[in-house]
């Protein structure tokens, strides 16, 4: 979502909680020696966070625009009998809640304090008119944390509030020294471009879907450049008949995109169901499956070489088969969902025309979250092994490959480092697999269908259990 102009972020909290000297330390590199306490709404400071400046989140960096950002900083003083107001025509996209972690009054008043603001945001965008008057991000800051050995309030304490907030995290910092002060004014920003992102995502799906009826929004759509009538198992909904009211009718010609959930990092729901394109263009979290064919004994693994026009691992080695696990609203909630079960089996049947009857027991190993630049999935993985009428036959797409590999070959930390033709693997993703396979490999198999000895000198060896 556009926004122009400087984002105005919020500086809150009680009296004498330290959130001039927070903002001088961020703005000014120092911390003054005395303040004024403020009262009302202080004037803005403004700062410019760039891409390239060190310290940084990869996620942060991926959210932020090459040029960076420019923020206008403001600060409401504390006192109970002070005057405040918000902005006025101005947006408030991000609130630093603070609290002194040596008054423990000060943490309990903060509470009071977000409430607070909270209704004179809400009378002041009524009053002008403006939209943006929902939820904006937010981090709790526990201030003057080199002053204080004994904390006001636990970091349990400090989560639970947070969480009771809807505030992002909870940090403690110092402005004398600057501990964690760019962090969380960064942590803010990385919140704030989150939000940005997932509410252009909403207004993208909403003007795709207009003019289209429930049953056309959420519904998963055959693929009519297949042929047939839409009745043949390859097209079937997930869900039985009777509980799916909102069935698509049959023979439609143009066939809609799947919808498929987003997570949140708690594996909450946070807004309705996003499109694979735009949950790739704004980084957002979702479920999808992996499905390897594998053959146990020999350590063997079905590699998959994938367009260069797929949405995922374009060009590159990956799993035998993957997809998202995909919603059609019954019920008219837009979150019932397909299991990733259904999922792993749905793919080897669209994407390689296997039906997972023919294969071995298709079985769930582990799951991961995985991240690979602006894709960012909660990952199902399933195993499936040939049966004794071996590796039934398969349809491949234009520009696809297929190899057996020995899963050593694959799995181990050098070959991820070595080989840029394979797909993003995270540590935990290699470490969970290579265990799950280890189990069965035999060294005479592997010799037998790899021509590796692995007790040969320099042979790659089983990985360590």
């Amino acid at each position: 979502m556009a926004t122009t102009g400087p984002r105005v972020l919020l500086v809150v909290g009680p009296f004498r909680s330290g959130k001039t000297s927070l903002i001088r330390r961020l703005v000014d590199k120092q911390c003054p020696e005395t303040t004024t306490p403020t009262i009302g709404l202080e004037a803005g400071a403004m700062y410019h966070l760039a891409p390239e400046q060190p310290g940084l989140s990869c996620r942060l960096k991926q959210l932020l625009p090459a040029s960076g950002m420019e923020l206008e900083i403001m600060e409401i003083g504390g006192k109970e009998a002070c005057h405040r107001e918000v902005p006025r025509g101005r947006r408030v996209v991000g609130l630093l809640v603070c609290y002194d972690t040596g008054d423990r009054d000060s943490f309990l008043r903060a509470s009071h304090v977000v409430g607070r603001h909270r209704m004179d945001r809400y009378r002041a965008i009524s009053a002008a008119g403006i939209g943006g008057a929902g939820h904006f991000a937010g981090v709790l800051c526990g201030t003057k944390g080199d002053l204080n050995s004994s904390q006001a309030a636990s970091a349990a304490d400090a989560k639970a509030f947070a969480e009771a907030n809807g505030l992002r995290t909870a940090l403690v910092v110092s402005a004398r020294t600057g501990q964690g002060v760019e962090e969380a004014f960064q942590a803010l920003v990385e919140a704030v471009l989150e939000q940005e992102a997932a509410l252009g995502a909403e207004q993208d799906l909403q003007a795709s879907l207009a003019g289209r009826s429930a049953s056309q929004a959420w519904s998963l759509m055959y693929d009519a450049s297949r042929g047939g009538d839409g009745v043949g198992k390859d097209w079937q909904l997930t869900q039985p008949r009777g509980v799916r009211p909102h069935e698509p009718p049959r023979g439609l010609k143009q066939p809609m995109p799947a919808a498929i959930e987003v997570l949140d990092r708690s594996g909450g729901l946070p807004c309705e169901p996003r499109t694979l394109e735009q949950c790739l263009k704004s980084g957002l979290l979702h479920r999808a499956v992996h499905v390897w064919i594998c053959v146990p004994r020999s350590g063997a693994l079905l590699l998959r070489k994938w367009s260069k026009t797929a949405p995922k691992h374009p060009g590159r080695w990956g799993p035998t088969a993957h997809s998202e696990l995909r919603c059609y609203g019954a019920g008219g909630d837009g979150h019932a969902a397909e299991v990733s079960a259904q999922a792993a089996e749905r793919s080897l049947s669209e994407q390689l025309g296997i039906s997972s009857s023919s294969l071995g027991e298709l079985r769930h190993m582990f799951s991961v979250e995985s991240l690979d630049g602006s894709c960012k999935e909660l990952l199902d993985i399933y195993v499936a092994s040939l049966g004794s009428e071996g590796l039934p036959e398969m349809k491949l797409q234009e520009g696809e490959e297929v190899d057996w590999v020995y899963f050593g070959h694959v799995l181990s930390k050098q070959a991820a480092a070595a080989s840029s033709q394979m797909f993003s693997c995270q540590a935990e993703y290699r470490t969970s697999l290579a265990r799950c396979l280890r189990a069965g490999a035999v060294k005479e198999d592997v010799r037998n269908a790899f021509g590796i000895d692995l007790d040969a000198p320099g042979s790659p060896k089983l990985p360590a259990r």
